[in-house]
């Protein structure tokens, strides 16, 4: 507010301010006044001096009071928004505040979800050396945090699992999406089950991989038990119809790629039938135990056998460096399971007959191989049973006679005439 210049005139404002409409009752007393002095007065000149102070004085208590009346409006006006102001000042003060403290705040907050996390989670940079192990990470693979940090991902990895846990590393480490693998944890048989997503810069290039991991060992326990009944005897511990499907059509592939030969052998049981209705299933049991580990016991590694079901077994042998050597492998298992059986119960004496097919002389895919190496094996227990009969082609001919025979109820069976055996 500017200061008055006279007694008057501040007394003016303030009426002016306070009461308006006492300022313009004086404004007419004043008027009054001076008109007053203007009759009274013969002078010109005197008459003259009267109407101009009167004017003035009059002229600045109308200015006051409209000005007065001008500052009271306004001020009743701005009010609200004033209010309104300053609550938005004190949201906005509060709301930088907050702000200022917000990457504090998130920071913490995931600091702690990723501390609490019931799964290992690590930080890796570009090259796959560790920034960051949380406390699970820590327990799982026997690193404290800061140990931890500055060591290569491939340092917590089983030796025996390195090149390929290295391998899939490589080939993704430049890939976005989710990315998974399996391996063991360095100095232990411990399994962990690894997933990670790589985080890339503005200009696609890596930057840095977050991996979550657990403990798969127990996991990995039952599916391989899962998988071990799916695919073995459990009799025997010998690999079943569907692992011998499996092992045969590898061996083919492996012959074919490398021209190897290689070869199926079909195997019956000759007695068996008898060991069971004379001791029961349970000395039937122990005796096909007991042929599994000769069978097993004269293959290599590379070969497979395997129980069929009942008293049949297969055997696949691979890499064979020519088709005659699949012969003598034969007839010495056939010796082998014509030696005595001692059982819990007293001793068997059985035989086997075998059949044998070759690749690619015979054939050169797996159904037609088992197929004729079946055809070989039943020829061999037709002429005479413990014996060893390799396919020929006029074998299926007489084959074929047999079964029609059987289809007319007949008795007799037509034999091949020439049938190479030991």
């Amino acid at each position: 507010m500017r200061k008055a210049n006279s007694g008057f005139l501040a007394f003016a404002q303030n009426e002016a301010e306070q009461r308006p409409v006492t300022v313009l009752l004086l404004a007419l007393l004043v008027l009054l006044a001076v008109l007053g002095g203007l009759a009274l007065a013969e002078d010109a000149a005197v008459r003259y001096r009267w109407a101009l102070l009167g004017g003035a004085l009059t002229g600045l208590m109308l200015l006051g009071g409209a000005v007065a009346a001008r500052g009271r409006a306004r001020a009743t006006a701005w009010q609200p928004d004033a209010e309104w102001l300053e609550r938005e000042i004190a949201a906005r003060t509060e709301r930088a505040q907050l702000a200022g403290q917000a990457p504090a705040i998130e920071e913490q907050h995931w600091r702690t979800l990723i501390d609490s996390a019931p799964v290992g989670i690590a930080e890796l940079d570009a090259e796959g050396y560790c920034r960051y192990l949380n406390p699970i990470g820590c327990a799982l693979t026997d690193y404290a945090t800061d140990a931890a940090r500055g060591r290569h991902f491939f340092e917590f990895v089983h030796p025996d699992d390195r090149d390929y846990v290295e391998f899939i590393w490589q080939i993704n480490k430049a890939h976005a999406g989710a990315h998974w693998l399996e391996f063991r944890l360095r100095g232990t048989d411990f399994w962990i089950s690894a997933h990670w997503v790589n985080l890339f810069d503005a200009d696609r290039l890596p930057i840095r991989s977050i991996m979550t991991f657990i403990d798969s060992t127990e996991r990995r326990c039952q599916d391989e038990q899962v998988w071990i009944k799916a695919h073995y005897d459990a009799l025997t511990g010998l690999p079943n119809r569907s692992l011998f499907w499996e092992r045969l059509s590898q061996s083919l592939l492996r012959a074919r790629r490398d021209h190897q030969n290689m070869a199926v052998l079909w195997i019956d049981l000759d007695g068996f039938k008898a060991v069971n209705d004379r001791w029961g299933h349970a000395a039937g049991d122990e005796l096909l135990q007991q042929v599994a580990l000769r069978l097993n016991g004269r293959m290599r590694d590379s070969d497979t056998v395997a129980r069929m079901g009942g008293d049949e077994f297969a055997v696949v042998l691979s890499d064979l460096v020519e088709g005659g050597a699949a012969e003598p492998v034969a007839a010495n298992l056939a010796v082998r399971l014509a030696e005595p059986f001692v059982l819990g119960c007293g001793t068997s004496d059985i035989s086997a007959s075998i059949g044998v097919a070759l690749y690619p002389l015979h054939a050169k895919d797996a159904e037609t191989l088992v197929k004729y190496a079946d055809m070989a094996m039943y020829a061999a227990k037709r002429a005479g049973k413990n014996q060893v009969a390799v396919w020929q082609p006029d074998l299926g001919e007489t084959l074929e006679e047999l079964a029609s025979g059987d289809e007319r109820g007949s008795k007799s069976r037509m034999f091949p005439q020439q049938i190479d055996h030991q």
